[in-house]
C-alpha cells in the first residue's frame, strides 16, 4: 500500500511547486529514488493534464561516469540534456542518495568540468530561468543520522514539513515581505550570535550556515529571496578540504522559479 504521505507530497510538488497546467511537459529527474514514488508522481502529473517525462539515475553509476568522463563525453551528454530541458515547462528533481559524500573521491578537475560543461548549460542557463521547477531531498537513514534522530522520527518530521500548506504560508508571509522591502538594516541577536547587515536594495536574503556531520564539516551556502509573489531558495553543499572558491550559487535571474527545498 502506498504511504498516504507520498500522495500528499506529490500533490504539493505538482499543484503548488510546479503548478502543472494542461499540456505542460514535466521532466522528473530521480536520483536513487523509490520507483513507486516516481510512478505516483507521474500519475499525479497526468491527472493534472501534464505530460510526465521521467528519468531515473543512480549515484554509483554517475560516480563511475564522473571519475572517467572526458570533455567530449561531458559536452555530448550536456547537449542531449539541454535539448530536452528546452522542451519542457516544468522540472522536478528528486534525490534519495543515502551517502551525501559519495562523490567525495571524484577528482576535483572532473567535478569542475561537469559543473562548467554540463550543469551550467543545462540547469543554470535553461532550467532555472526558463522552467517552473522544484528540487528536494528524499529522507534517508543518512539524513536521520545527521539530524541525530531515529529514521521513523525523521521521516515523520520530513513529511510534516514538506507537505505544509504552502499556499497559505505564501499569503501569511506577505507582511514579512513588505517589512523586508522597506527595511535597510537587519539585526540578529541570540546566544552566541550578534549580526548586523544591510539589505537595502536587495530585499530579504538568507546567508550561510555551518553544520557539523560526524567528523566531516559541511558548509551549506544558501540564498533566499522574498518578494514578487512566490519565494525562491537556492542551496549548495560543500565539503571540508575543498576550497570555498570552488563553489558558487547560480546568479539570481529575477524570475519566479516556484521552488522549495526540503532538507
Amino acid at each position: 500500500m502506498i504511504d498516504a504521505r507520498w500522495q500528499k507530497l506529490a500533490d504539493v510538488l505538482v499543484h503548488h511547486s510546479v503548478r502543472v497546467q494542461p499540456g505542460d511537459k514535466v521532466l522528473i529527474e530521480a536520483f536513487d529514488m523509490p520507483p513507486d514514488f516516481v510512478a505516483l508522481l507521474m500519475r499525479t502529473i497526468s491527472d493534472a493534464g501534464g505530460i510526465p517525462i521521467a528519468e531515473t539515475k543512480t549515484t554509483p553509476v554517475l560516480r563511475a561516469l564522473y571519475q572517467n568522463a572526458t570533455e567530449e563525453q561531458i559536452r555530448f551528454i550536456a547537449g542531449l540534456e539541454r535539448q530536452r530541458m528546452e522542451g519542457v515547462q516544468g522540472y522536478i528533481g528528486l534525490r534519495g542518495t543515502p551517502n551525501f559524500a559519495e562523490m567525495s573521491d571524484v577528482p576535483q578537475e572532473k567535478m569542475r568540468l561537469i559543473r562548467q560543461l554540463w550543469w551550467v548549460p543545462v540547469h543554470q542557463e535553461v532550467r532555472v530561468p526558463r522552467t517552473r521547477w522544484v528540487v528536494l531531498r528524499w529522507p534517508t537513514v543518512g539524513m536521520a543520522q545527521a539530524a541525530g534522530m531515529s529514521t521513523e522520527a525523521f521521516e515523520d518530521f520530513y513529511f510534516r514539513v514538506c507537505t505544509l500548506d504552502y499556499a497559505k504560508m505564501e499569503r501569511d508571509v506577505q507582511p514579512l515581505v513588505e517589512l523586508m522591502e522597506r527595511t535597510r538594516e537587519v539585526h540578529i541577536k541570540g546566544p552566541g550570535t550578534d549580526l548586523r547587515f544591510s539589505i537595502e536594495g536587495i530585499g530579504g536574503r538568507a546567508l550561510l550556515r555551518l553544520a557539523q556531520h560526524s567528523r566531516r564539516r559541511v558548509l551549506h551556502l544558501s540564498r533566499a529571496r522574498l518578494g514578487g509573489g512566490r519565494n525562491h531558495y537556492q542551496h549548495q553543499q560543500c565539503v571540508r578540504g575543498q576550497p570555498l572558491s570552488e563553489y558558487s550559487l547560480p546568479p539570481e535571474t529575477g524570475q519566479d522559479c516556484g521552488s522549495h527545498l526540503c532538507r
